[in-house]
């Protein structure tokens, strides 16, 4: 099912490219700040940083960047039962990893950037639930795992120096995520 939403999210921005591209180009740095929308655990966006830097041009079809990214969330979920007994699951999730994308830049257009790429990082969560229902209990859990994903996305910019940014697929903790985007 994964691969086949992102086939179709591929299909989808390269049927764009030809209103796009050539916001990018060798040695530019190009900063992501944004909120990830959820993925399965609550209603709380995380928050994203993503960063990268336009390193080797593929001839005149595109340009691979490197760079890195981080992601924070934080859920809570809270309720009460009869006679004053109540239960909170709160949950924490961290992403810290490096990313490389593929730019196409085939169009002359300074507006659109549109790049397709790979993630891989370390993915860090930890909960702890506290419950009285029968008598007052805690319980706390941490875990550290290795996350490797691919997301698709596009940049419209509205001056020279700052645009809008979205992207999906699953590269770090949010499925999809939208925000500024910065050239510096």
């Amino acid at each position: 099912m994964k691969n086949k939403f992102l086939v179709l999210v591929t299909l989808v921005t390269l049927s764009f490219s030809a209103m796009s591209q050539s916001v990018i180009s060798k040695g530019d740095k190009m900063l992501n700040a944004g909120l990830g929308i959820p993925y399965f655990d609550g209603f709380i966006p995380s928050l994203h940083l993503s960063g990268e830097y336009a390193a080797i041009p593929t001839g005149d079809i595109g340009i691979v960047s490197f760079g890195g990214e981080v992601e924070y969330k934080y859920s809570v979920y809270k309720t009460s039962y009869l006679f004053g007994k109540d239960y909170t699951y709160s949950y924490h999730s961290f992403f810290i990893g490096a990313r490389a994308a593929w730019h196409l830049t085939y169009f002359d257009n300074s507006k659109w950037d549109v790049y397709a790429g790979l993630s891989a990082g370390l993915y860090m969560y930890s909960t702890y639930e506290t419950y009285n229902i029968a008598e007052e209990e805690f319980e706390r859990e941490g875990h550290v795992s290795p996350s490797i994903g691919e997301f698709v996305g596009g940049r419209m910019m509205i001056n020279e120096n700052m645009g809008l940014f979205a992207e999906v697929g699953y590269a770090s903790i949010s499925f999809a995520r939208i925000g500024l985007t910065f050239k510096l």
